[in-house]
């Protein structure tokens, strides 16, 4: 779904219910944790510098994070994602949701989510950390 997602593949049509079905869901349940959110992913050069020239943007997929950075993925990057207070387009996956929820400490962002770039900096031998702001105003697209 993901994949489909993120390139706007001809699979969305055979995944539209799903997704709908799962966005309404992450609108409707609290986010019950405070942000920062951690993601490690494996981001190009040309991709942060993307980002940098854009300063404004949308992820299309859905995005899974933790509230704790050493249980988010090791990755040539790590996305630190702030979120205003209660924020609808994130939800806390708790033990009723999910079976990992001790493990994992997840939130899970809504697809299409809108972030404003905050910095990107070089860390520990290059590391990428890229800190991002939800933006509750451009996710706020009701029809998908």
């Amino acid at each position: 779904v993901n994949l489909s997602l993120a390139s706007d593949a001809t699979a969305l049509q055979q995944h539209s219910h799903f997704i709908k079905q799962l966005r309404a869901s992450i609108l409707s349940m609290p986010l019950l944790d405070e942000s920062p959110f951690f993601r490690g992913v494996d981001l190009s050069q040309l991709e942060m510098d993307q980002m940098e020239k854009l300063q404004r943007f949308f992820i299309p997929s859905f995005t899974s994070t933790s509230v704790e950075r050493d249980k988010a993925y090791q990755k040539k990057c790590m996305l630190v994602i702030k979120t205003p207070y209660m924020s609808r387009y994130g939800c806390s996956v708790t033990s009723n949701l999910s079976k990992y929820h001790q493990t994992e400490n997840e939130v899970l962002l809504s697809c299409y989510s809108a972030f404003i770039l905050e910095k990107i900096e070089k860390v520990n031998g290059g590391t990428h950390v890229v800190t991002l702001f939800l933006d509750e105003f451009g996710s706020s697209c009701d029809k998908l």
